[in-house]
């Protein structure tokens, strides 16, 4: 059982996957900070590693996000998207993209493909909380 299912958001587990260790480490602070429960992944195969052996309650998911290719040519954080739908199809886990890029086509993307929340990065952490929030509210509500 996840802690939203328990009934205590504040205290969500969340994974957030960035391969920058600088703002991995920050975004874990503060979200910690924050209340929440933070496991931190740098790369497509730890993130499934954790998605595999853990429960989440949400994933902060840099799009940006590369490493070795593990998939053939896929292996940025679309590529975990689309990993985390073929693999586990019934998972309804929110997904917050945290970027460093600002076009709206990417924005479209993402939300095209199931992402809640689009933060930019360099955006007052507030706003990544916010966001973040607002995922785990409207996971909170989802009918079980």
């Amino acid at each position: 059982m996840n802690h939203l299912e328990s009934g205590t958001a504040m205290n969500a587990h969340i994974l957030v996957a960035e391969d920058d260790r600088v703002v991995r480490k920050m975004v874990s602070s503060y979200l910690q900070s924050a209340g929440y429960r933070v496991f931190e992944a740098a790369t497509v195969p730890e993130a499934l590693h954790a998605i595999r052996t853990d429960a989440f309650d949400l994933i902060v998911l840099d799009l940006t996000l590369l490493d070795a290719d593990p998939f053939g040519g896929l292996t940025d954080g679309f590529a975990f998207l689309l990993v985390l739908k073929r693999n586990w199809p019934d998972l309804t886990l929110p997904v917050v993209v945290y970027t460093g890029d600002d076009s709206p086509a990417l924005e479209a993307r993402a939300k095209a493909a199931g992402v809640l929340e689009v933060v930019r990065k360099g955006s007052p952490p507030e706003e990544l909380l916010a966001a973040i929030q607002r995922a785990l509210g409207q996971r909170v509500e989802e009918p079980s």
